[in-house]
């Protein structure tokens, strides 16, 4: 069975693993739209010829991926959460 310590830590890394994750979203989207769409009509003709750079592609690959593993983290949150409540309202036996 699982202490609480360890279930501590694991929350603990799982909630800065979701908050990097979503830096890490949240920079590349912002990171597209600087270099790759530009907000108003300009920004719809840049992208046109930009959005199949490299490097847009590459942000756009970033966005998608964080995106995926962030939805994964936050249901491990979720479940170690969950685990963490239900170890802390369990009696506690000791060993005989």
């Amino acid at each position: 069975m699982l202490s609480k310590e360890s279930l501590q830590n694991t929350t603990v890394i799982a909630v800065v693993g979701a908050l990097g994750l979503g830096l890490v979203s949240w920079s590349g989207v912002h990171l597209y739209i600087y270099f790759c769409a530009h907000p108003g009509i300009l920004g719809f003709l840049q992208s046109l010829v930009t959005m199949d750079s490299s490097l847009c592609q590459a942000l756009l690959s970033l966005v998608t991926h964080s995106q995926i593993l962030y939805s994964a983290t936050i249901s491990s949150l979720l479940v170690g959460s969950l685990s963490f409540i239900v170890s802390c309202c369990a009696k506690s036996t000791k060993p005989r």
